[in-house]
């Protein structure tokens, strides 16, 4: 093996090294928020960008100082350094820093939005937190639903093979007028009309909460939530089974889903 490969082989070790240095380093403070981070590959991918460009800047200012010592250990040591130096440019130094998720710096946290292709290849939201991420939830769902209008009302189901034939949803976030009675006394403690809950807009909003909390609780992720919101069925099982209302099918639902949530969290 040539002096050049084995050196080649040396900087991708050290390279190795920093990285997952940096990762124990902030892991000590920022569990939550790295784990977010690394689990979004654009991240990654640009951030591993900027540390390439960082290091090519640092190596062009060091390029004579290199060649007139002709050492291959200090060589070394000032590719790792500028390596560990780049890598904390591009994705912050472990500092501490206090635990609050919730609001802008639960956005903040988050991965960046992932792309177009991810969407459509069914991407499921990195490390949803049911307790953070609720409010953003509803209000993706609530935007797939009537674009966030309270007062909506849907077309009734003319589909004689449904079972909510000759019904018709009510409320931003177009819950069937059969379920109302049943839902709101569920989940709210109070049996409410259909009338009362379409002027009520607190209720809405805490039935679907408690309805996708209590949905999340149950599968484990806030794709199949949001299915059995739409279907009655969890994503896998409705998919199978071509579950589809007059307008989209789940697939399609569940993506316009994750598009507004994403769209929320970018903010």
């Amino acid at each position: 093996m040539s002096l050049d490969a084995r050196q080649e082989r040396k900087r991708k070790a050290i390279f190795d090294s920093a990285l997952e240095d940096w990762q124990g380093r902030s892991a000590t403070s920022t569990a939550q928020s790295i784990r977010r981070g690394l689990a979004s590959a654009q991240e990654t991918r640009l951030g591993m960008r900027d540390a390439m460009q960082g290091v090519r800047r640092s190596s062009r200012e060091d390029d004579d100082r290199r060649l007139a010592s002709n050492n291959p250990d200090e060589e070394l040591s000032n590719f790792y350094g500028g390596w560990a130096t780049a890598i904390d440019e591009a994705f912050g130094a472990g500092e501490d820093k206090p635990k609050d998720m919730t609001g802008e710096d639960a956005k903040a946290k988050r991965p960046p939005r992932i792309s177009q292709d991810e969407l459509e290849d069914g991407v499921p939201i990195p490390d949803f937190d049911i307790e953070t991420d609720l409010d953003m939830a509803a209000k993706a769902l609530g935007f797939v639903e009537s674009t966030n209008d309270y007062s909506a009302v849907g077309e009734i189901i003319k589909d004689k093979n449904s079972m909510y034939y000759g019904d018709r949803a009510y409320g931003m976030y177009q819950v069937m007028g059969k379920n109302i009675p049943v839902w709101t006394k569920q989940y709210l403690g109070t049996k409410m009309t259909k009338e009362q809950f379409l002027k009520d807009n607190e209720a809405q909003d805490k039935l679907v909460r408690a309805f996708i909390t209590e949905k999340y609780n149950q599968y484990g992720n806030i794709e199949d939530a949001v299915s059995v919101w739409f279907t009655g069925r969890p994503l896998k099982k409705a998919t199978e089974e071509g579950a589809a209302d007059q307008n989209i099918s789940v697939n399609e639902y569940v993506r316009r889903f994750r598009k507004e949530f994403f769209n929320l969290l970018e903010g």
